[in-house]
């Protein structure tokens, strides 16, 4: 713990500011301990600081992660999410309402662990194939059920369609008989045909008996 060096002369410097100066005995990070390691996947880091005597109520807490400042309260703990992994420094510091700094703390170093997606040891870090539990295989459980032939759904034979190049014959059918290779619907129109030719040829006998 250092006090901020003053350079001015005791004739300059005003009763306000030695008094500021000399109520704070110490100021000191209590929490996390100096060259600890902490084991937090999500990267939170609560940080406490003590200050004896207790703050001045128009004094502020300033936090300095890595040298840079992380956080500026009056509450001496201090939350942290999402902190990189690796070893980093805390130094707290307070300063007055004009923003000059009072009095500075000791800095302290912690090491942040935190699972990494390549780690084995990680429940949730992908294997060789890419696949995890958040992220099982195409072929897993709940993979869709595959649209071709497996061995509970094998392939069906195909329909086999022949040409039948046999001669005009009669054969049985599904319903009496029909003429081989002759489609059923070509046999209705004929027999309408052949109907329509019987009354003609009937009309015009009929006429012609009535001309004789």
């Amino acid at each position: 713990m250092r006090r901020q060096a003053d350079f001015s002369s005791d004739n300059d410097e005003t009763g306000d500011e030695k008094e500021a100066t000399s109520r704070y005995d110490s100021i000191a990070i209590v929490s996390p301990e100096d060259d600890t390691a902490i084991r937090e996947n999500s990267g939170q880091v609560s940080v406490s600081v003590s200050v004896q005597p207790a703050l001045s109520e128009a004094h502020q807490i300033v936090l300095y992660m890595d040298g840079t400042e992380a956080a500026r309260s009056r509450s001496p703990i201090f939350q942290f999410s999402n902190v990189d992994r690796g070893t980093h420094t805390l130094a707290a510091a307070i300063v007055g309402s004009d923003g000059n700094e009072i009095i500075r703390s000791d800095s302290i170093s912690f090491t942040l662990h935190r699972h990494s997606v390549q780690n084995p040891n990680n429940p949730n870090a992908p294997d060789s194939s890419g696949s995890s539990p958040t992220n099982p295989p195409s072929g897993g459980v709940n993979a869709p059920s595959p649209s071709g032939p497996t061995p509970t759904n094998p392939p069906r034979p195909a329909p086999q369609y022949t040409l039948d190049h046999s001669p005009v014959g009669i054969m049985p059918g599904r319903s009496g008989y029909m003429r081989r290779g002759i489609s059923p619907l070509i046999g209705l129109h004929l027999a309408a045909y052949l109907c329509t030719a019987v009354q003609l040829l009937s009309v015009q006998i009929q006429l012609t008996d009535c001309n004789g």
